[in-house]
């Protein structure tokens, strides 16, 4: 893992804002529900505190919470794993 990959992973979390949207799961529409799919669960401790979010992939979660997923499977050697990501 290069200085370069936690710089990007940083702005790529901050671009979505992750630590700062509430949990989600599923999504309710005049005409569709969204009750299926993966459930991403992102957690990040610093020296400061406690940050954790989740949303289901592909109901909630936007491309740029997406995107720091996809980074995170690319940081740990899984690259392969983002084709589970719509």
């Amino acid at each position: 893992m290069s200085d370069a990959d936690l710089a990007e992973l940083q702005r790529l979390a901050e671009e979505a804002e992750l630590w700062t949207i509430y949990p989600q799961f599923y999504v309710m529409r005049e005409d569709e529900v969204c009750i299926d799919g993966m459930m991403i669960i992102l957690e990040r401790r610093t020296a400061t505190n406690y940050s954790y979010s989740e949303g289901n992939a592909q109901c909630t979660l936007g491309r740029s919470q997406l995107a720091v997923a996809a980074k995170m499977m690319e940081m740990a050697g899984r690259p392969g794993l983002k084709s589970l990501l719509p």
